[in-house]
Formats: C-alpha cells, structure tokens, sequence
C-alpha cells in the first residue's frame, strides 16, 4: 500500500480509540476552513497510520521549509464526508475552542 494513496477506513471504531484521536487531535489537529480539511501533522507514521485505518484518509509527506527543513514531517488528511463523520465522532470530547472550529467547518 502507498503511504500517499487514499484509504478508506479498514478498522472497527471503538470509544477507546475516539478517546486517543480526539486527544492526539485536540492537540496536533488542524482544521482548513475554506477547504474543509482536517488535518494532522507528525514526525512519526505510526500515529497517522492509525488515523488512516480508522477514519480512512491519505498521508503525505510535507515538502522541505522553514519548519521543517530535513522534510521529515507527515500529514494525515480528510475531506468532505469523511470530515463530517470524523466530527461526530469526536466533536463531544473536544474542548469548547476546537468545538467552536469545527462548527465552522461542516
């Protein structure tokens, strides 16, 4: 399986792992607006890889910058309907500031 081909979700979603992502989330997530993106960036595939067998989605590699500039980092991403499920999925555990984001988002 390519690390940039997208998946869709191969794994049965627990209440323990909604609690790990919206954690790992709540903390490393972002959230593109304009595009309806979600987005979460990683040095370590592991993590991503996960968020990709339960929620379905893509990883990419980020290009050399400022920020990173060995090119070591990861994104994982989610679009459209698979945000909105991702939302209802972890909107409850979220705090009010990622809550208010994400209602702007769908």
């Amino acid at each position: 399986m390519s690390l940039y081909q997208y998946v869709k979700p191969t794994k049965q979603i627990t209440w323990a792992e909604i609690s790990w992502t919206a954690g790992f989330f709540e903390g490393d997530g972002t959230i593109n607006q304009k595009t309806r993106t979600i987005s979460v960036g990683q040095a370590h595939l592991e993590p991503l890889f996960r968020l990709r067998n339960t929620f379905g989605g893509s990883i990419r590699k980020r290009p050399p910058d400022s920020r990173n500039p060995k090119g070591s980092m990861y994104d994982w991403y989610i679009n459209h309907k698979q945000t909105r499920a991702f939302i209802r999925c972890v909107f409850p555990l979220l705090s009010p500031r990622r809550q208010e984001q994400l209602q702007k988002t769908v």
